[in-house]
C-alpha cells in the first residue's frame, strides 16, 4: 500500500511538481490537492476492483500521510490518534525518504541529520510513539536507504554514520554466507551486513547453501528457519554431519521474525550456535560473534 501514497501526484501539474525553486501559496494549494487525488483515485479503483485490505490500507494512506498530530496537517486538519495510524507511520517514513533523497530543488540530507529533524518533530508534525519506534530503528531505515538509493550522492550521505566496530582484541569475522529465500528480506540483509564490512555470499534456499558451503570458504552462516528444499534446521543438521569428526566447526546463527519461533535453547538443540531476529542489529551481531570467538578460541564449542 505505501508506495501509492503519492499517487495523486499525477493529477498535480508539472511546472508545480518539478519546479525548482520555492512555491508560491497558489502552487502549494494546488500541491496539496494530491492527497485528495490519490484518495479519490483508489476510492474508484476499489469499487472497480472489489474492496480490500490492500485498497483500503492504500487510500487511507494516500489521503492522511500529510496530517500533522498538532492538527496543522492537510488535507483534513486531522489531530493526534484521530489520524489513522498507517498515515502516521507513513509520515514519518515520507518524511525521510524525502530528507535523503536527491530532489530536482534540493541535495540529499546526511541520514543523521534527517534522524534529528524528525526527533524535533515528535509532538508536533510526528506522533511520538512513531517517532521513538523511529529511533529504535534507525539503523535499519538507513540500511534500507542504502540498498534502494537511486544517486551515489545519496549512498554518500548515508555512509556518513560509522559502521559497527568489532570489540577490542577480537578478530573480525569477515566471510559470511546468509541464506535468507524472501528476495525483499535478502536484500536488505544483505545491505545492512556489506554496509558494517562484512563480505556477503547469499543463497536462497539451505541445498544451494549446502553446496556453497562445500565449495567456498567462510566464518559464519546466517540462516533463516523456514525455507523451501531445505530448511534451515536440516542445512545445520547435514553440515554438522560433514564437520562431525573433523575437528572443523562452522558457526551458525539461526535468523527468525520473532522469539515465539525459536528460543536460546532450541537453537543450540538443533545445532545452531546461536539465534537473531529480523531485521538485524548490526550491534548485537557484533556481540554474538565476538562471544562466539571467545569461546571457539578457548577451545571448545558453543
Amino acid at each position: 500500500s505505501a508506495p501509492l501514497h503519492d499517487i495523486g501526484k499525477v493529477g498535480v501539474r508539472d511546472d508545480v511538481l518539478l519546479k525548482a525553486g520555492r512555491l508560491t501559496d497558489d502552487e502549494f494549494d494546488l500541491m496539496k490537492k494530491h492527497t485528495v487525488y490519490g484518495h479519490e483515485a483508489l476510492r474508484i479503483t476499489e469499487q472497480k476492483l472489489g474492496k480490500s485490505t490492500f485498497l483500503r490500507c492504500a487510500r487511507e494512506i494516500a489521503h492522511t500521510h500529510q496530517e500533522k498530530w498538532d492538527g496543522s496537517g492537510y488535507p483534513q486538519r486531522l489531530k493526534g490518534d484521530d489520524i489513522p495510524l498507517s498515515g502516521r507511520l507513513m509520515a514519518v517514513a515520507d518524511v525521510y525518504d524525502a530528507l535523503i533523497s536527491k530532489r530536482v530543488y534540493k541535495p540529499p540530507m546526511p541520514h543523521e541529520k534527517a534522524i534529528q529533524i524528525i526527533v524535533e518533530g515528535s509532538g508536533s508534525h510526528f506522533d511520538p510513539d512513531v517517532v521513538d519506534a523511529f529511533v529504535q530503528l534507525e539503523a535499519v531505515f538507513r540500511n534500507i536507504a542504502l540498498t534502494f538509493a537511486d544517486y551515489e550522492e545519496e549512498r554518500e550521505m548515508l555512509r556518513g554514520a560509522p559502521s559497527v566496530a568489532p570489540a577490542d582484541g577480537v578478530r573480525r569475522v569477515n566471510r559470511v554466507l546468509l541464506v535468507e529465500d524472501n528476495p525483499i528480506n535478502q536484500e536488505i540483509m544483505f545491505s545492512q551486513l556489506t554496509s558494517s564490512g562484512y563480505l556477503v555470499e547469499t543463497a536462497s534456499n539451505g541445498r544451494e547453501a549446502l553446496d556453497k558451503f562445500r565449495s567456498g570458504s567462510y566464518e559464519l552462516i546466517l540462516t533463516d528457519i523456514e525455507m523451501p528444499e531445505m530448511d534451515g534446521y536440516q542445512l545445520t543438521a547435514e553440515i554438522r554431519r560433514i564437520e562431525a569428526g573433523t575437528g572443523q566447526f562452522m558457526p551458525i546463527l539461526a535468523i527468525t521474525a520473532s522469539e515465539f519461533d525459536l528460543s536460546a535453547d532450541l537453537a543450540k538443540e538443533r545445532g545452531f550456535s546461536g539465534h537473531m531476529l529480523k531485521p538485524l542489529d548490526p550491534e548485537i551481531l557484533e556481540k554474538k560473534l565476538a562471544d562466539l570467538r571467545h569461546v571457539l578460541d578457548h577451545g571448545s564449542k558453543p
